[in-house]
C-alpha cells in the first residue's frame, strides 16, 4: 500500500458520514483485544479550548520526563497530525500499516456479522491511536474528544481523570439546541470514581456536571473559584494561584483564553492520581513550549490564522483583536453549515475593512452566497470567491499594509495553509 492508497481509503470512509454511537467501536475493539484498556489515559472535552488544553497538558507531562501520546482532531494539513508521541507525528508508513490492519479486521468482522457496518473515519483514527500508543509503550495518552462526549468514539476509554473546558453553542443539530442538553452530552465522559475538572462554564450547567459527578462518585474539581484564581500580568504573562502552588507563565500562543487553557491543564496535572509534586519549573517549561497551529497563530507577522468556528470562538478572537488594537483587517471568511453565522459576523466584521467570503474544501462548507445574504444590508465591503486558491491570491495581492485574518473554520485554516505552502515552494 502507499500514502495515496491510505488517503484514498480515508477519504472514502470520511464521505460515508458518521453515526454517533459506541456499540460499533466497542465490538471492534473487543475483536482486536481491547488495546484501549492498556492506556493510562486523560480525556478532555469542551466546546472550545479542548485542543489547546490537551496540547498544554501533554507538553507538561512530557517535560516531566514521560512518554506521552496525544490524539487530537481535526488535522489542518495532513491526517497524521492527529496522532503524536512527545510532539512527533506518527510516521506515514506506520499509519498506513495500522489503518490497513484495521481495514482488514473490519472487513472480516463484517463478514462474520460481528459488525453491522464498517468503522467511520473518526473511529478508525481513534482505534489507530490506541494501537500506536500501545505499540510504542507510552506512559500516558491524552485524548481530545472529537464531538460532544457521551457518544464520541474516544469515550470507550476509562481515564485517570477527565476534563470539560467550556460549554457553549456548537453542533446544536447533534448535541442539542440548549446549553443544558449540550452539558449533558459533555458530562457523558464522567466515569465512576474518576475526577472531573471543569473550566469556565455557565453557572446553570455546573449543577448538571455536579449531578453527573455525584452519581458516579467522582470528585468535581473547579479550575477557577475563590481559592483558584488566574491573574493577567504585563506582556502576556499570567499568574495562576491554586490551593497547592503559584504558577507564573507566558504561553507562546496569544490570547487571554490561552491563559485559561493553560491553567486548566495545570489543574488537571495537579489532580492526576499517579503524580507526586514535581519541580514547578518543568510544569512552566511544558506550558511555554506548547504550540498548536491554527489557534491565533501569527504567520510571517502578516497573517492571523484562527480556527474560531462558533460564537464563543469568535468572541475570544475579537477580544484578542480589541486588546491588540487590530482593526481594518482583510478577512478571508468561511464556515461550515449549521453555524450561527448572524452572531459570528456581527461580532467579527466590524474589525474588517474587506471581507472575502469563500469555502473550505469539505462537503459541509456553507455556501458563501448564504453568508452574504445575511449581511448584504450592512454595506460592508464583501466579495465572494468560490475558488479558494483564487481567494487566497486575491487577499494576498490586495491587502496592502493591512493584516490578513483567516477564520471561521479550522478546515478553512488548514486549506489556506496548504495553499500557502504550494505558493511558497
Amino acid at each position: 500500500m502507499s500514502k495515496k492508497d491510505l488517503e484514498k481509503y480515508l477519504v472514502s470512509i470520511q464521505k460515508s458520514g458518521f453515526k454517533l454511537e459506541l456499540d460499533r467501536i466497542k465490538l471492534f475493539l473487543n475483536e482486536i483485544g481491547n488495546p484501549e484498556k492498556s492506556i493510562k489515559s486523560i480525556l478532555i472535552t469542551g466546546t472550545n479550548g479542548k485542543g489547546s488544553v490537551s496540547t498544554f497538558l501533554s507538553s507538561i507531562v512530557q517535560s516531566l520526563g514521560y512518554k506521552v501520546g496525544l490524539f487530537t482532531s481535526p488535522h489542518l494539513i495532513e491526517v497524521n497530525e492527529r496522532i503524536r508521541i512527545n510532539g512527533e507525528k506518527i510516521n506515514y508508513d506506520e499509519l498506513e500499516r495500522i489503518v490497513f490492519f484495521i481495514k482488514d479486521k473490519v472487513k472480516k468482522a463484517f463478514e462474520k456479522k460481528i459488525l453491522p457496518n464498517r468503522l467511520t473515519f473518526f473511529e478508525t483514527m481513534t482505534v489507530a491511536s490506541f494501537l500506536y500508543f500501545n505499540e510504542k509503550n507510552v506512559d500516558f495518552g491524552v485524548f481530545e474528544i472529537g464531538l460532544g462526549g457521551r457518544l464520541d468514539a474516544t469515550n470507550v476509554l476509562f481515564p485517570l481523570i477527565s476534563a470539560i473546558t467550556t460549554i457553549s453553542y456548537d453542533h446544536t443539530r447533534i448535541l442539542g439546541k440548549t446549553l443544558t442538553k449540550i452539558a449533558r452530552e459533555k458530562a457523558g465522559i464522567i466515569k465512576p470514581n474518576t475526577p472531573i475538572v471543569i473550566g469556565r462554564i455557565p453557572k446553570h450547567t455546573v449543577k448538571i456536571i455536579k449531578d453527573f459527578a455525584e452519581k458516579n462518585n467522582s470528585k468535581l474539581i473547579k479550575t477557577f473559584d475563590k481559592k483558584n484564581k488566574l491573574y493577567k500580568k504585563n506582556n502576556r504573562t499570567f499568574h495562576y494561584h491554586t490551593v497547592k502552588d503559584d504558577y507564573f507563565f507566558k504561553p507562546k500562543m496569544p490570547g487571554n483564553h490561552q491563559g485559561e487553557n493553560a491553567s486548566l491543564a495545570i489543574k488537571i496535572y495537579e489532580n492526576l492520581p499517579v503524580f507526586s509534586k514535581q519541580k514547578k519549573s518543568y510544569i512552566i517549561k511544558g506550558i511555554e513550549n506548547a504550540v498548536i497551529e491554527g489557534r491565533l497563530e501569527i504567520y510571517q507577522d502578516k497573517i492571523i490564522f484562527d480556527g474560531a468556528h462558533n460564537i464563543d470562538g469568535i468572541r475570544r478572537l475579537t477580544e484578542f483583536l480589541e486588546n491588540e488594537n487590530l482593526r481594518d483587517l482583510c478577512c478571508l471568511f468561511g464556515v461550515s453549515q449549521g453555524k450561527k453565522i448572524d452572531e459570528m459576523g456581527k461580532m467579527l466584521f466590524p474589525f474588517c475593512k474587506k471581507i472575502i467570503l469563500t469555502k473550505a474544501n469539505i462537503y459541509r462548507a456553507e455556501d458563501p452566497e448564504n453568508i452574504y445574504k445575511k449581511f448584504s444590508h450592512t454595506n460592508r465591503n464583501f466579495e465572494i470567491e468560490l475558488d479558494l486558491k483564487k481567494a487566497v491570491e486575491k487577499i494576498l495581492k490586495n491587502s496592502g499594509k493591512s493584516k490578513i485574518l483567516i477564520t471561521g473554520s479550522l478546515y478553512l485554516v488548514g486549506d489556506v495553509k496548504r495553499i500557502l505552502n504550494e505558493i511558497n515552494t
